[in-house]
């Protein structure tokens, strides 16, 4: 390998890092109602801390990132679901199953997707699910963002779920900050992100979840986007996953 090369993956396995330290939060956004987003859903360990976002998609199944679930096994995570406050009771479920796509890096979060199976549906008052989508997001569209997780880069996490309006740019403008897959895309807006706490969170277009909150460097950095999984790209594993599953 020529130094050059070598330079290139250090640096990448750098940023990478970087990326999951950082990844997603809800930066420059609002409290919204868990009545407009029933299928938000956060994700925490034994001790009750979040580690990361989710979507509903079936009453048995969540959709988060893969890079987010990674440290865990099933049996140190609990789903909550129809709470807008994260101290709130909810509704729980224990996850019984992770299962990853066999595409996932965990260097360069290339298909960075994971589908949780709960051990019973996750249903009540204030949860419901969403359809994803399966045709990629045009540039310049708008995305929300949901999550729990911090509110400036190196604040606290937010009690009550926060949203935040993103825009999706072109790759190419991406790529002057990035290294990216083709299961990649990027969004962004002044002052405006996802941070650590929001990673595996929807993003959300026309009440499809169209993005999976996946990394970025640091939170809401003028030339650093946040870096999203496109479900469009990874639908059929997530079907997959499903009906195996099931």
């Amino acid at each position: 390998m020529s130094y050059n090369n070598f330079l290139h993956v250090a640096l990448l396995v750098l940023t990478c890092l970087e990326a999951v330290r950082g990844q997603a939060r809800i930066v420059g956004g609002g409290t919204t109602p868990i009545a407009q987003n029933p299928f938000v859903v956060n994700i925490r360990d034994n001790g009750g801390k979040l580690v990361c976002g989710g979507s509903l998609v079936d009453p048995r199944f969540v959709v988060s990132a893969a890079s987010c679930i990674k440290p865990y096994k099933a049996n140190q995570l609990t789903v909550q679901g129809g709470a807008q406050m994260f101290s709130n009771p909810g509704v729980r479920r224990k996850v019984d199953r992770i299962i990853y796509p066999a595409n996932y890096d965990n260097v360069t979060l290339d298909y960075d997707v994971v589908v949780l199976r709960l051990g019973n549906e996750l249903t009540g008052t204030n949860i419901g699910t969403i359809n994803l989508r399966t045709t990629g997001v045009p540039v310049g569209a708008n995305l929300k963002v949901l999550g729990w997780g911090r509110l400036s880069e190196n604040g606290e996490n937010s009690n009550a779920l926060q949203s935040v309006l993103v825009a999706a740019i072109s790759k190419n403008d991406c790529l002057q900050s990035y290294e990216l897959t083709p299961t990649m895309f990027c969004a962004k807006a002044p002052g405006a992100d996802a941070c650590e706490g929001d990673g595996g969170g929807p993003a959300v277009l026309n009440n499809e979840l169209a993005g999976i909150v996946s990394w970025g460097f640091g939170c809401a950095r003028p030339n650093y986007p946040g870096v999203y999984t496109s479900v469009a790209k990874v639908a059929p594993f997530i079907n997959q996953a499903i009906s195996n599953n099931s």
